[in-house]
């Protein structure tokens, strides 16, 4: 009896040790964001997404295009798009030109996801809350909810999922 409860205390020191210096990030099991209705009326992406693509639910990432974190995060938008084909999901990337779009499209690879461009600096800023990349949900013809990169973890992509059926 001793002997397992000196396996169980090694084991459990082992796993504590481990822990200790491989802290898992909290934030992949956040799903906290902020809603947004009626907060930005008028926004360039309700804009272009009302015009080009009426009928357009889903999620909109918000990008820079030289930003590492985009790049990072943007295989969430492809994972998703794989287990929810039926999802609409959108590419804006805030630059003066462009460029910055094709700069962005040549750093995430061949992809079917649309990529637009988004070049009022100010009001790109404003929607992502100064912290890009920033996850958009689009319903109904307006920007409803917000996540930054550290708050869209696995739940945030459940609740996603779950927002369309």
């Amino acid at each position: 009896r001793a002997r397992l409860v000196l396996s169980i205390l090694v084991f459990g020191t082992c796993i504590g040790f481990y822990l200790l210096f491989n802290l898992p990030y909290i934030d992949d099991w956040s799903r906290t964001g902020e809603v947004l209705t009626g907060r930005f009326p008028d926004n360039p992406i309700e804009g272009v997404l009302n015009s080009e693509q009426p009928g357009f639910d889903g999620l909109v990432f918000l990008a820079l295009p030289n930003c590492p974190y985009c790049f990072l995060a943007y295989p969430n938008l492809e994972t998703l798009r794989k287990r929810v084909p039926d999802l609409d999901v959108v590419v804006f990337v805030s630059a003066v030109d462009t460029a910055g779009v094709g700069f962005f499209k040549e750093h995430v690879g061949e992809s079917d996801i649309p990529v637009h461009l988004i070049s009022d600096r100010e009001e790109a800023t404003s929607l992502s809350n100064g912290k890009f990349p920033t996850f958009l949900y689009f319903k109904e013809g307006r920007v409803v909810y917000r996540w930054s990169n550290n708050q869209f973890g696995y739940p945030a992509l459940d609740w996603v999922e779950h927002r369309l059926n």
